[in-house]
């Protein structure tokens, strides 16, 4: 049995003013939202289904497959980077 996915339109306008609120709603409640122009209904928000917004959990964010071309990255490799990056003390003469 599927469920039922609840809806409502909100305005371009509205959309603009809230748009964190609007997707904070679709993501914890599951509601679809209808975007409308001029009360015409234009385009929808809705969830995403929960295997395609599974959070990775090697640290790594959505960094793993963001450069398909390169050599595997592990989150060590971007500590080692980390640490060349951090500023260092200056040498005191």
């Amino acid at each position: 049995m599927t469920a039922v996915r609840l809806s409502r339109k909100i305005g371009i306008r509205e959309l603009k003013a809230n748009a964190s609120a609007v997707i904070r709603e679709v993501q914890e409640r599951g509601n679809e939202v209808i975007i409308t122009v001029r009360g015409r209904p234009v385009a929808r928000i809705e969830p995403l289904p929960a295997e395609t917004v599974a959070a990775p959990t090697d640290g790594m964010g959505g960094l793993r497959d963001a450069f398909p071309d390169m050599p595997n990255l592990e989150w060590e490799d971007f500590v080692a980077a980390k640490r060349l990056w951090d500023p260092r003390p200056l040498e005191q003469d």
